[in-house]
């Protein structure tokens, strides 16, 4: 007899076989990527430096979005890569299977 979760397995496998849910965060985190860099870009060239009297601060200022920029591109890579390395080869072998089992 066999297990009445198998049904289960084998429509999740089948699902899992497109990447729905990889497909979805990679494109919500770029709509964000580029929503949020829209938005710091807005307010970056809105910013009045005159106002800013020490020039340290004004330095702050500029310097904090490039970083936030700088480390949300870094993560924007890694996710990508990670997508497209761990992907399945559709006209060969499966990426994900280890070495022993190819």
């Amino acid at each position: 007899m066999t297990d009445p979760n198998d049904r289960w397995i084998q429509a999740a496998v089948r699902v899992d076989a497109f990447r729905i849910i990889p497909r979805f965060l990679i494109i919500a985190y770029y709509l964000f990527f580029f929503q949020f860099t829209y938005y710091l870009t807005d307010w970056f060239m809105a910013y009045d430096f005159a106002k800013v009297e020490n020039q340290a601060v004004a330095l702050a200022v500029a310097g904090f979005p490039v970083g936030i920029l700088g480390v949300m591109t870094g993560v924007l890579s890694s996710l990508t890569n990670n997508y497209f390395r761990t992907g399945r080869s559709w006209g060969g072998e499966d990426n994900n299977k280890p070495e022993a089992q190819r």
